[in-house]
């Protein structure tokens, strides 16, 4: 943009992306949402699978969506499969 030599992009390393998948959910969580998951905390432990099935349930897509690709950008095969799925359902408008 100003005229110098430009600067190869390089793909950000995994800590960097899932970070910020991190706070892309924090952001797209509205309190009652972050509420509700806190209070089901308290009664028992749930794990990012059962949050993001919560997530879904309340119609939370877009929670749902950054946690399972925060897990997809760790490694996790089934992260990975659970993206394409709310990716579906957020294009169905479901």
């Amino acid at each position: 943009m100003d005229g110098e030599a430009t600067i190869p992009w390089r793909e950000p390393i995994v800590k960097n992306r899932v970070e910020f998948l991190k706070k892309m959910q924090d952001m797209s969580t509205p309190k009652n949402f972050k509420g509700n998951l806190e209070y089901e905390q308290e009664e028992i432990a749930i794990d990012d699978y059962q949050k993001i099935t919560t997530f879904r349930e309340q119609g939370n897509l877009s929670g749902a969506f950054f946690l399972a690709r925060q897990l997809a950008a760790e490694g996790d095969e089934d992260a990975k499969i659970l993206v394409k799925e709310i990716m579906e359902e957020m294009n169905d408008g479901n």
